[in-house]
């Protein structure tokens, strides 16, 4: 009995910590949303896009490439759309945690790979 409940208490545990980090890469991509945005908002000769994503890079946007959740990089750009892929730090089966987030000037949508 004893070591069924042990068990029980680590699968909920490793549970949690998917969860926590599958939403801390979430709350990163959205500050990168946020970020791209901007980005998109801004003109040319303030270092943004003039409404359009093409050109943006990591870089020109001021995003991070990785943290203590994961790691973030552009997965394609689109002229009115930027997609992000977030891998997180802990490993899901056997995969790490991925998360993409699609990014157009009103909206955001996630899309959990893993």
């Amino acid at each position: 009995m004893i070591g069924i409940a042990i068990s029980v208490g680590f699968i909920l545990l490793q549970a949690n910590e998917i969860e926590s980090n599958r939403m801390a890469v979430i709350e990163d991509l959205q500050i990168l949303a946020n970020k791209a945005r901007q980005f998109y908002l801004k003109p040319i000769s303030l270092g943004g896009g003039a409404s359009n994503y093409t050109n943006a890079s990591m870089r020109k946007i001021g995003g991070i490439s990785n943290d203590d959740n994961g790691s973030y990089y552009i997965e394609q750009t689109y002229q009115n759309k930027i997609v992000f892929m977030g891998v997180g730090n802990v490993i899901s089966d056997d995969d790490s945690i991925r998360v993409r987030m699609i990014v157009t000037q009103y909206q955001d949508s996630v899309d959990i790979i893993n």
